[in-house]
């Protein structure tokens, strides 16, 4: 498959007379094309590995997951819709914009497939090092949204977490099961202009870089990420704080006018 360039994915939209009736900033339509002819959706529908696509539903707010056998051209442009930035993809009488407008890391497609060892991949160091605050507006932005997904992320651990802690106990639903959970991120942030740059040498160095950071993150024997421990910290200050907690008071007498 080749590397799409920036002319092969979006194009800048110039009926500026209708303006007031935009909803998007670029048209993708070349990108749909790249997509058409790069990908063999035959061999996807019968491949033994599973892929899940997300994509949002901006009618009514769902997530829709796509399965192999559902993966087509439309939808995989849907998963990478951006909202403002690029159009919405019309499926089925549905309009989509990419999953990641509601969850950027959706655990519980994995999870509802049976997924017991989980890896994800993040596209920003926020959460997992301590970094300087942001100095322009460009970093900022870049942070706000990084931050955002954080949030998002961390409540999805944090119930993966407390799933964990039942299945230990051995009072779960008997179709729950332990998940491990391992989280990858870059050592460094790519900055916001780099998520809409499709330059070729960029591409080529940016999978350079997260090889380096899996394999650093291999030979660190798959160390946990330090969002997933505050997570496991969190949950166990708030036992401490349940446990040590005085008992309510009970009424061990007789109310008066009764004979119980």
């Amino acid at each position: 498959m080749q590397t799409a360039g920036p002319v092969a994915v979006m194009q800048p939209r110039g009926d500026f007379w209708r303006f007031p009736r935009w909803t998007h900033l670029m048209y993708t339509r070349p990108l749909l094309k790249f997509l058409e002819k790069e990908l063999d959706y035959d061999a996807i529908a019968t491949s033994r590995v599973e892929v899940r696509v997300a994509a949002v539903d901006v009618g009514n707010g769902d997530l829709r997951v796509f399965t192999n056998a559902e993966i087509t051209p439309k939808r995989l442009l849907a998963s990478a819709s951006l909202p403002l930035l690029f159009p919405m993809v019309e499926d089925g009488g549905r309009h989509y914009w990419d999953g990641g407008t509601v969850v950027n890391t959706p655990l519980q497609p994995a999870i509802e497939a049976g997924a017991d060892d989980i890896t994800t991949m993040l596209l920003s160091p926020v959460g997992a090092h301590d970094l300087p605050p942001p100095s322009n507006l460009w970093e900022a932005v870049a942070r706000f949204y990084d931050l955002r997904q954080l949030g998002n992320l961390k409540q999805d651990l944090k119930h993966a977490e407390f799933i964990n802690g039942l299945v230990a106990a051995g009072t779960a639903d008997p179709a729950w099961h332990h998940i491990d959970f391992h989280i990858v991120s870059p050592r460094d942030t790519m900055g916001l202009t780099t998520i809409l740059n499709f330059d070729a040498k960029l591409a080529h160095r940016l999978i350079a870089w997260g090889y380096d950071d899996g394999l650093a993150f291999l030979d660190a024997g798959l160390k946990d990420h330090r969002i997933e421990v505050q997570a496991r910290v969190e949950l166990e200050e708030a036992e401490r704080r349940e446990s040590s907690a005085a008992p309510r008071a009970t009424w061990a007498g007789t109310l008066p006018g009764t004979d119980f």
